[in-house]
């Protein structure tokens, strides 16, 4: 009896024991299924993956897929030219800000931009110019590393560089920004802030470097305006106290603002034809080069109404070269055998800024017109008055010859 208990109690222990090991077994079996399963999914999910690359080219710069699109523009890592003013001015701010660190009496103007785009991160390449204080201009390069989300950024000088597509760009890592980075605002460029911005910058070069704004004007209209630098540089001279004062009283551009038509507060049109964001050639006025499709069409009268006119902005813009030019000859010898008597005339005799009122025409035999001009001087809140009297015969074209009343 004894022995039967011992062995009933060796009999179960073994059945445990098979039970243990076969429920071991078991589990083994199931772990290691699922660790194949594990491992054959992570090689598929990386081969996916690895396809994922390979067929969108994803760049694992920044983490920057193709095709991702951002404030407007597809992120890819390729340099491109700058179109946006609202960075192009933003970039401008970042490097003026970072050159009066140092040099606070020199101004940057920025003329072109190129750029790669990261996901947040772009880097910049900047052509301009820094203008000193003593009247020289020179070529300036940078390269401006900005984060776009927190406009921080972080910039450097290019030396030995004279072309914007010589700079080599690539998307700037985080740690090019957050170290020894700079703070910048970002500038929202409406368009009355981008017509200002071209009129202030053209009328600063005026000022302040004539050289590089005589260079700027458009080739056609600076031959027929102008006999040479020195007579731009006359023209300056006379329209000074106009510069310090000029306000933008309307302006219109085409829908891709390659073109700007702006009119200032002392009658003068300008005619700004941009290449790039801020590199334009600019026409300071419209009446040196004529529609002669548009003139042609005109009645006789109407053709000396409108050489009046054009005389008169003339007189305001301070032509004297070109006016003198026109004079009658006899007139001319009679009256004024130097240009500069001519133009002392003109000052003691006629407003600063004439605005034409009225015009009244008549005509002798010979077809030589009369031509009575009501001025008003709105310079003045009391807007004085004065009739002058023109004299003008037409000629062949758009060209005339006239003489005063004195």
């Amino acid at each position: 009896m004894k022995y039967l208990k011992f062995i009933i109690i060796f009999v179960i222990v073994i059945i445990i024991l098979l039970v243990v090991l076969i429920l071991n077994v078991g589990k083994s079996s199931n772990e290691n299924i699922a660790q194949d399963n594990y491992i054959n999914n992570k090689i598929v999910n990386a081969n996916t993956v690895s396809n994922v690359i390979n067929n969108n080219n994803i760049s694992l710069n920044n983490n920057v897929p193709n095709g991702v699109v951002r404030d407007g523009e597809v992120v890819d890592g390729t340099i491109k030219h700058l179109n946006n003013y609202n960075m192009f001015f933003t970039v401008e701010s970042a490097i003026q800000s970072y050159i009066n660190i140092t040099s606070p009496n020199t101004k940057f103007r920025a003329i072109d931009m190129n750029y790669v785009s990261g996901y947040s991160l772009n880097q910049y390449g900047v052509y301009g110019n820094l203008l000193e204080s003593n009247g020289s201009v020179k070529d300036a390069y940078f390269i401006v590393n900005m984060n776009q989300g927190n406009l921080r950024y972080t910039i450097k000088e290019q030396e030995n560089i004279t072309d914007l597509s010589s700079i080599r760009l690539n998307i700037p890592s985080e740690n090019e920004i957050t170290q020894n980075s700079y703070q910048v605002k970002f500038v929202n460029a409406t368009d009355d802030v981008i017509v200002k911005k071209i009129l202030d910058d053209y009328i600063n070069l005026e000022i302040n470097y004539p050289e590089t704004a005589y260079k700027m004007l458009d080739k056609s209209y600076r031959m027929l305006r102008f006999t040479d630098y020195a007579d731009y540089l006359n023209y300056v001279r006379n329209n000074l106290s106009k510069f310090q004062n000029i306000e933008i009283v309307s302006y219109s551009n085409n829908t891709n603002k390659t073109e700007f038509i702006i009119r200032d507060n002392f009658g003068n049109v300008y005619d700004v034809k941009l290449t790039g964001l801020m590199n334009y050639t600019i026409i300071l006025d419209d009446y040196t080069i004529i529609d002669a499709s548009y003139y042609n069409t005109l009645s006789d009268e109407e053709k000396v109404k409108f050489n009046v006119n054009k005389i008169i902005k003339m007189i305001n813009t301070c032509d004297y070269t070109n006016l003198y030019y026109r004079l009658n000859d006899t007139f001319k010898a009679n009256n004024f055998s130097l240009q500069s008597e001519f133009e002392n005339y003109l000052k003691m005799n006629y407003y600063s800024y004439n605005i034409v009122d009225n015009i009244n025409l008549s005509v002798d035999e010979s077809g030589v017109y009369i031509c009575l001009v009501l001025l008003k001087n709105e310079s003045k809140l009391s807007a004085n008055t004065v009739t002058k009297t023109i004299i003008m015969k037409l000629d062949n074209e758009t060209n005339f010859e006239f003489s005063f009343g004195v």
